[in-house]
């Protein structure tokens, strides 16, 4: 799966991000206090690494809407991240050989996280899918092949080399 774009809404410091391209390279330029640092760890909640925190605090709503937010929180918990990703052939196939048939219409995926801190997808199925596949099935496919993030910001705790694997 490759990350295509990404959004954030209803989080720290950010209202809605809009829809931010990942290009091969990306950069986040910005005043202090931007959302820079919050966009980022939301999309690194998404789906972190073993041993990181993944949840959403209902807390980190936006302090201008928190109150009403909280009474809505248990029935509409407001999506966080949202991320569209692009389907290599391999995850394709992958996807089909689990499934027993092909089954996706469309190699671009778009997953979400809310506040209840479930994942939610947006899938296309194929026709001849729709009426013989469960979609909460081809959803556990696409959970397995989720990539990991990471967030690091501390630097100063770096050795000049890092080994990736560990």
């Amino acid at each position: 799966m490759e990350l295509v774009r990404a959004r954030v809404t209803n989080y720290k410091s950010i209202d809605d991000s809009g829809w931010v391209s990942m290009d091969e390279v990306t950069c986040f330029v910005g005043k202090n206090e931007s959302g820079k640092t919050a966009f980022l760890q939301a999309l690194t909640r998404l789906n972190p690494v073993r041993g990181a925190n993944g949840d959403f605090d209902i807390k980190d709503y936006p302090r201008k809407g928190y109150a009403r937010y909280k009474r809505a929180h248990a029935e509409r918990p407001a999506i966080v991240v949202s991320a569209e990703f692009h389907l290599s052939a391999d995850d394709v196939d992958a996807v089909d050989a689990a499934m027993g048939q092909s089954v996706l219409a469309s190699s671009t995926v778009v997953v979400h996280k809310d506040y209840s801190n479930g994942l939610a997808w947006d899938i296309e199925l194929s026709e001849q899918a729709r009426d013989s596949v469960a979609l909460e099935e081809v959803e556990q496919q696409l959970d397995g092949l989720l990539p990991h993030f990471v967030y690091f910001d501390d630097y100063s705790t770096m050795r000049g080399r890092i080994s990736i694997e560990r």
